[in-house]
């Protein structure tokens, strides 16, 4: 907390809040006064985050603070953390006449399941703004009002993306999603797919290839909020590759929305999942075959195996083979997996490992995220990650090689093979 560097502070205090330190909200509050205006709206999450009593009453001011983006912020983050004593609060606010705040009331009534509020929702969704609509058909059809499935229904069809996204909410949504599915739109397609998706409907899987493998197209993906930021969509983003350059951020979003979508196809029929796993590995899509070989490697079922096991010899992809004997090595499956990854240890070690990634922004973080945070450049992922691998497993052997990498290899890959060795003491 004492670094010059304004983001350096603002992640200390972040895993403070995570860890729900008793001095989180001194620090936030103390930090707040030193930002620039733009940077308030980041606090309520952490606030939300914290907890305690004086986060709560920073959270309660929070919602009557000048800037609207700081009161969207308060209002959303007292709902997720589940705050329902913040409620009076949040009736109040819905009465105002600003539709964000309209909006982002009516979304946190949902999530807090204010039965006190019915009427308001009730009223909130004749409003001329479609957002609000939304926003309180969904709070609505939380508190079991099903008759607010139709009219989401009629606006998911006329191409709102909004709706789309809050359809995946909606029990015997999936034949309007499918639908969806088959438009011309692009972007109502993957929005429907991927809303499919969080109905484990199979169906969905034609269309997400169109945003999981490679093609002309080079297509990216991000997300897009609603005015008062309580409604979520995705919009495609073409000619990736030349807006990374520009955007760094925008691939590391692309990566971790393919890998939270890619994660909920554990879900599907296993036959689904199965042919889909064996798509990406034939069509080599790099930057998913980490995620995968650990989806693979959370299954354990015999299908899964025989996959790892058949990607292991694939011929011409190195990357696929050395991610996929990391599995079978983790599995503790008989076979040349041991050796094979001792070999490749010794034949990297002089690899710089220690390459930061660019920070997502905190809400669009996993929870089961690696902790290294590392560029997505396949060695340095692949080397953390195996000599994580001889740490966890206690193996003597693989303790011995990470050893002899502090005293021969690489300089700066000294201390973060220290901390492997100390935590695996601990």
């Amino acid at each position: 907390m004492k670094s010059d560097f304004l983001p350096i502070r603002l992640e200390a205090v972040f895993h403070m809040a995570q860890k729900q330190h008793p001095k989180t909200a001194y620090q936030i509050e103390s930090l707040m006064q030193k930002v620039p205006p733009e940077v308030l709206p980041l606090f309520p999450q952490l606030l939300g985050a914290s907890g305690d009593r004086d986060s709560m009453i920073m959270l309660r001011r929070l919602m009557s603070h000048p800037l609207l983006a700081v009161r969207l912020e308060a209002i959303l983050s007292a709902a997720r953390a589940g705050r329902d004593d913040l409620l009076p609060e949040i009736r109040g606010i819905s009465s105002h006449h600003q539709i964000e705040e309209q909006e982002a009331a009516a979304v946190a009534i949902g999530l807090l399941k204010d039965e006190e509020s019915v009427k308001r929702l009730t009223e909130l969704k004749q409003s001329k703004a479609k957002n609000v609509q939304i926003a309180s058909l969904q709070a609505l059809y939380r508190m079991g009002r099903e008759d607010a499935a139709l009219p989401l229904i009629e606006m998911a069809r006329q191409g709102n993306l909004f709706a789309i996204s809050v359809l995946s909410e909606l029990n015997q949504s999936e034949n309007t999603l499918y639908e969806l599915c088959c438009t011309e739109d692009l972007n109502i397609r993957i929005n429907a797919a991927l809303s499919l998706l969080e109905r484990r409907d199979p169906r969905c899987l034609q269309t997400l290839l169109e945003l999981f493998l490679r093609d002309p197209r080079d297509l990216a993906l991000s997300q897009t909020h609603s005015a008062g930021k309580g409604l979520a969509a995705y919009k495609i983003v073409p000619s990736a590759q030349q807006n990374f350059e520009s955007t760094p951020l925008l691939y590391e979003q692309t990566l971790n929305l393919k890998e939270a979508a890619l994660q909920k196809t554990l879900e599907l029929p296993e036959k689904d999942f199965f042919a889909f796993a064996r798509l990406l590995f034939d069509t080599r899509q790099n930057d998913l075959i980490p995620a995968l070989t650990h989806l693979l490697e959370e299954c354990r079922s015999p299908g899964a195996v025989e996959i790892l096991k058949t990607y292991r010899e694939q011929i011409g992809a190195p990357l696929i083979r050395y991610w996929c004997n990391l599995a079978l090595y983790r599995m503790k499956e008989e076979g040349p997996y041991t050796p094979t990854l001792k070999f490749w240890v010794k034949e990297y070690q002089f690899h710089d490992m220690i390459q930061f990634r660019p920070m997502l922004p905190w809400k669009m973080r996993s929870a089961n995220a690696s902790q290294y945070q590392l560029t997505p450049q396949e060695t340095s992922r692949l080397l953390v990650e195996t000599y994580e691998s001889l740490v966890q497993l206690q193996d003597e052997e693989g303790i011995a090689l990470i050893l002899e990498a502090i005293k021969s290899g690489n300089r700066k890959n000294r201390y973060a093979l220290a901390g492997l060795l100390i935590r695996a003491a601990n």
